[in-house]
């Protein structure tokens, strides 16, 4: 169920229309949001990785190796979204910073770990290890401020 719920979540947000009216979809989600359940920096050369990184860039691609990081956004869904669509929303603040194409990709992972748990940043980290970024199902456009949709 979670890795179905997040493949038909990110494929929502790659349909988007830019002109949804995001008043109407909090509206209709007020009792729905679903917040991640964790939040990884990763450094891509060295493998360290970060639980819920406050205050810090979450992606960072300078063309150094060695700063540059991905994020893993972990998400749970239980038996009540079954059948639901979504889609990805990230708050912006002034102080959030957004260069270069302001997009960011969104993949699947091959081989989540499932069941009704927190993940660990080890978690994180083996997936992150062995590679199992799956297949690219949207992009997000990251204005500053305001919402990637």
């Amino acid at each position: 169920m979670k890795i179905l719920a997040f493949l038909v979540l990110a494929a929502a947000v790659s349909l988007a229309a830019p002109t949804v009216d995001t008043y109407e979809i909090d509206a209709r989600a007020v009792d729905t949001v679903l917040y991640p359940a964790g939040t990884y920096r990763y450094w891509i050369q060295s493998g360290k990785i970060i639980w819920d990184p406050q205050d810090q860039l979450l992606i960072v691609k300078n063309g150094k190796a060695a700063d540059e990081t991905t994020t893993i956004v972990t998400f749970e869904f239980d038996e009540s979204t079954r059948g639901k669509t979504c889609e990805l929303l990230f708050e912006l603040w002034d102080r959030d910073v957004s260069t270069g194409t302001k997009t960011l990709d969104v993949f699947t992972y091959l081989d989540p770990l499932t069941g009704p748990r927190a993940f660990s940043a080890a978690d994180a980290a083996n997936w992150a290890s062995t590679k199992s970024r799956g297949n690219h199902v949207g992009r997000i456009r990251v204005p500053k401020p305001g919402n990637a949709i």
